[in-house]
């Protein structure tokens, strides 16, 4: 008939392929914002990863993730969701 539902992780197993997805995730997203914004380096984008959710873009200069002077070059080409 059909495919088989695939089961689902349970445990250490389930939690330990969320954090790895989570992590290379987190990677290919520092290395797109690396290159798509000006003024923002490997690790102010690992920051910016790493401090996520932000309600508005202006918490990357509350939280202090980025720099004033990064924020103001970067404020414009970014929006937070």
């Amino acid at each position: 008939m059909g495919t088989a539902a695939r089961p689902r992780q349970a445990g250490a197993e389930g939690a330990a392929g969320r954090e790895q997805g989570a992590a290379r995730h987190q990677q290919r997203f520092g290395r797109r914002a690396e290159g798509a914004l000006k003024g923002i380096g490997a690790a102010d984008a690992k920051k910016i990863v790493e401090n996520r959710p932000y309600k508005t873009k202006d918490d990357l200069a509350l939280k202090k993730v980025v720099p004033m002077a990064t924020y103001n070059k970067i404020k414009d080409q970014i929006v937070a969701k």
